[in-house]
């Protein structure tokens, strides 16, 4: 997802998805344009800047392993400086790595904008419910 300012006090927001692999390419499987109040989007860069501010170096002597994928990114442009957290892996096996709040609450915000392209889709209801649910979940960096 992508957020700019736009016109007339809303934040022009695009989502697009991707399949594939960094090495084999990616195939684009669709986009949706949306757009934001300047309420929802300060709601959601208090959100961004929570989560990273919370990330913190994983502890090198524990049990837990992941491998972290390609599937995560967040870059937050902020008065010129840039900020990027990678990665999807959590710190234990019963938390979730900030970049899977910051990815609920962005994808949760979109919603009504894709379910009224799209009203029928099963699968994005779904989805929509989950990462409403994980955007408000406990243990989520604090609102």
């Amino acid at each position: 997802m992508e957020l700019a300012a736009g016109d007339g006090g809303r934040v022009r927001g695009r989502a697009l998805w991707f399949d594939g692999h960094p090495y084999s390419g990616w195939e684009s499987h669709g986009s949706a344009v949306f757009s934001l109040s300047v309420s929802e989007y300060r709601r959601l860069a208090s959100t961004v800047d929570r989560s990273l501010a919370a990330y913190r170096a994983r502890d090198t002597d524990t049990d837990y392993i992941c491998t972290d994928g390609d599937d995560s990114v967040t870059e937050r442009v902020r008065r010129g400086s840039v900020v990027t957290l990678t990665g999807s892996c959590p710190y234990t096996a019963k938390e979730l790595h900030p970049n899977g709040y910051i990815g609920a609450a962005m994808l949760s915000l979109a919603c009504p904008y894709l379910l009224a392209d799209d009203p029928d889709d099963l699968r994005l209801r779904r989805n929509c419910r989950r990462w409403r649910w994980i955007a408000r979940a406990e243990g989520a960096p604090a609102s």
